[in-house]
């Protein structure tokens, strides 16, 4: 799937909104940042639809057991006071199951929005001008463009090939065609294109939890790039993103929601790593260079991707995730990454096609600053191919 970024820097706003750049002392151990601090919204401010800011007297928004919970009962936002740029931002979320009017019978829905911009309340005096990560049954991960349909606020991504620039909906697709939306949405890659709009909804290709049960929403936000990560599955990504930075915001919207992180990391270019097939070797009778998809294929249990200078940044742990694609019938061969002497081991799961190149978290690896060798092996053998390898990449946690 996409490849995630690799030019990153964190902005946080030391004086009113204002967003600077960290310290270069900061730059490459920057540690996370508990936006939510477990025991009260310190650093935040609740908006609401016909009451503004600060006045919320059926407490909407209230801490308990060390959550946030968020009613749902009226339309509005938490928002923080400061601005911030070039982050790994990662939710934590469920829904308790109750509902409000009038979306009672309707998808539980709320939103996590980014680069928050204006005016409290500005778009339609309900939501500040946004970039939204949407938040809702059956579609969560679907990117919102929330800026009144003009030039400042907009996304590009690419989608299913040869839908029309003027569909009613677009699906996210890593090998697809670009469009740029400066109002509406790009639907997360495996939405369902018979969704409804009714309580409990389920999509055959879900990757959000049931109601009831922790989700981990994880935006990695670059530059002008937003990459989206549901329950360790990318689901969506926008480049050329308007605007850059701003306030984060999350949603009520009609049901219960309650949220129990709020962490945000600092990142930079010289923390990240991109293993890529591009620049391993491939090693055995049958795997081959595919330039027309940048991968690895005709990957059996013979052959092996090999590299000999995989440069670690820094000492720390790292999320691992893996770009591949496979066919349903041939997905759960057993596999092995190696860097120096730890390893990662999983089965191969399915992708929807050999086509259909995905993104997923496949572990943590504890590493050393240094230079190591790397490969990528299957375990054991069996008949057919592994996968069509892309991409390792490594992202400090």
């Amino acid at each position: 799937m996409i490849a995630l970024l690799v030019s990153v820097f964190f902005l946080a706003a030391t004086q009113g909104s204002v967003a600077q750049k960290a310290p270069s002392s900061q730059k490459g151990k920057s540690k996370p940042v508990q936006l939510f601090n477990g025991r009260n919204l310190q650093g935040w401010y609740t908006y609401l639809r016909d009451r503004g800011r600060d006045s919320d007297p059926k407490k909407v928004f209230t801490v308990q057991d060390g959550q946030i919970r968020i009613s749902g009962e009226e339309w509005g936002y938490l928002a923080t006071e400061q601005e911030y740029e070039n982050y790994k931002i990662v939710l934590e979320f469920k829904w308790t199951g109750e509902t409000y009017e009038p979306r009672k019978q309707k998808s539980r829905d709320s939103g996590l929005l980014l680069h928050g911009n204006g005016k409290d309340g500005g778009n339609g005096g309900t939501w500040m001008h946004s970039i939204e990560v949407q938040i809702i049954e059956g579609g969560t991960g679907d990117f919102i463009v929330v800026g009144g349909g003009t030039g400042d606020f907009a996304v590009t991504s690419k989608v299913a090939p040869g839908t029309p620039a003027n569909a009613h909906a677009h699906y996210f697709h890593p090998d697809g065609e670009p469009i740029t939306k400066q109002r509406g949405r790009i639907n997360w890659w495996g939405r369902d294109p018979a969704w409804e709009d009714k309580i409990d909804y389920r999509g055959p290709k879900d990757v959000e939890n049931p109601v009831g049960e922790w989700n981990t929403l994880e935006c990695h936000v670059v530059d002008d790039q937003i990459t989206v990560f549901l329950n360790g599955i990318m689901v969506n990504k926008a480049y050329d993103v308007k605007p850059t930075k701003g306030k984060i915001l999350i949603q009520s919207e009609g049901a219960v929601m309650l949220v129990r992180k709020v962490e945000l990391t600092p990142l930079s270019a010289d923390r990240l790593v991109s293993i890529h097939a591009n620049d391993g070797k491939g090693v055995g009778p049958k795997i081959k260079l595919m330039p027309e998809w940048n991968a690895f294929g005709y990957f059996t249990s013979a052959d092996h991707i090999e590299w000999d200078n995989i440069t670690v940044p820094e000492t720390a742990t790292y999320d691992v995730f893996l770009e591949w694609s496979i066919s349903d019938k041939d997905a759960g061969r057993p596999y092995v990454l190696q860097i120096g002497k730890t390893t990662v081991e999983g089965n191969v799961q399915k992708s929807g096609g050999w086509e259909d190149f995905k993104t997923i978290k496949i572990g943590t690896l504890k590493l050393k600053k240094g230079t190591y060798k790397g490969s990528f092996k299957p375990k054991g053998s069996f008949p057919g191919g592994l996968m069509d390898f892309r991409e390792i990449r490594l992202v400090p946690r």
